[in-house]
């Protein structure tokens, strides 16, 4: 990175102007996927804690923006990741669907802790996991349950499969899938 490229990230750092503070957002996300693939562990991490800590004081626009420019990357930082996978839905929603970044325990959290949307966003990912299954099929409605079971890469347990059949025979909405 030219030193004039860095001297101006510093600058933006150190304003409060919101204005400026989107800038720099926008000049490190820049760097991070023109860096793609080249950067090591250390860098990779602060990356990820400067956009942690710059994303923090955005409003949901610039957070939505962010959720779905970052969802499909495949270096995505994590913690960023999990931010905004813990983020109101409208944020979440790419990140949840799509972010190969966030692992079985987050995904866990979030199926046990966040909106039947998010739950329902995680059952539409294309790797579901048994584990992650029986927490939507446990946790989640039946718009999420449904969504699991049209979901051809979701693994479900054999007692998992059961629990959502029971489940099917109370509620026509299911019957389909």
């Amino acid at each position: 990175m030219s030193s004039s490229r860095f001297s101006k990230l510093v600058d933006l750092a150190r304003t409060t102007d919101s204005a400026q503070r989107r800038e720099l957002l926008r000049e490190v996300t820049d760097l991070f996927f023109e860096t793609s693939g080249r950067r090591n562990a250390r860098e990779s991490a602060l990356f990820d804690d400067v956009l942690q800590l710059v994303a923090a004081e955005m409003q949901d626009g610039v957070l939505a923006e962010l959720a779905e420019l970052f969802a499909d990357a495949a270096d995505a930082p994590v913690g960023l990741m999990r931010d905004l996978a813990n983020h109101s839905f409208e944020i979440a929603s790419p990140v949840l669907t799509r972010s190969r970044a966030l692992d079985e325990q987050t995904l866990l959290q979030i199926v046990n802790y966040q909106s039947q949307n998010h739950i329902k966003a995680v059952a539409q990912r294309n790797d579901v996991s048994e584990a992650i299954s029986d927490a939507i099929v446990r946790l989640g409605d039946d718009l999420a349950l449904d969504a699991l079971i049209r979901n051809d890469n979701a693994k479900l347990s054999r007692g998992t499969m059961e629990t959502a059949v029971d489940r099917a025979r109370r509620n026509s909405l299911l019957h389909e899938a």
